[in-house]
């Protein structure tokens, strides 16, 4: 039963019943969004440059680093926003010629940019971790599961049973 759980844990509970629906603006909070929004347009620019293969060949490179920068030197809720619809409609084109992890990366941009839309400042980063726990949890379990099988059992075709014993 679910009322056993920490109202914090409680299944029933959506991303937006986490985010208050006014913005106020400035505050630590909107510099830890904003922090956060850095780091995230820094790291997926070096993915880009490194794993250019998961770039689609006809992608406008060009504008999507003007607008990763143009976002990194003025941050701003609908400039971080644009960069994160850019990224995720970039794995959606290249589908499926990515990584698993970039398909995981697309489910939990769309969360962020959810929460980015419907939340405040101060309630987008705790908002959009709730949920993604939740759902990389979900991620890993299934993975797990599916892993269980005959073939991943067999000592002959997979190391799983050496790492057990």
């Amino acid at each position: 039963s679910t009322s056993s759980l920490p109202p914090r844990f409680s299944t029933s509970r959506a991303m937006a019943d986490s985010c208050r629906l006014v913005d106020k603006a400035g505050g630590t909070s909107t510099i830890a969004l904003f922090t956060y929004a850095r780091l995230w347009l820094f790291s997926e620019q070096v993915l880009m440059v490194r794993q250019d293969f998961l770039v689609p060949v006809f992608w406008p490179t060009r504008m999507q680093l003007a607008l990763f920068t143009f976002a990194f030197l003025r941050p701003s809720r609908v400039a971080l926003g644009l960069c994160v619809a850019m990224r995720i409609s970039m794995y959606t084109a290249q589908a499926p010629m990515i990584w698993d992890s970039s398909i995981w990366a697309n489910f939990t941009d769309c969360c962020f940019l959810s929460s980015l839309v419907l939340c405040a400042d101060a309630d987008v980063l705790r908002g959009t971790g709730d949920t993604v726990r939740v759902m990389m949890g979900m991620f890993y379990v299934a993975a797990g599961f599916w892993k269980l099988n005959s073939a991943f059992l067999d000592a002959t075709v997979s190391c799983g049973p050496i790492y057990v014993a």
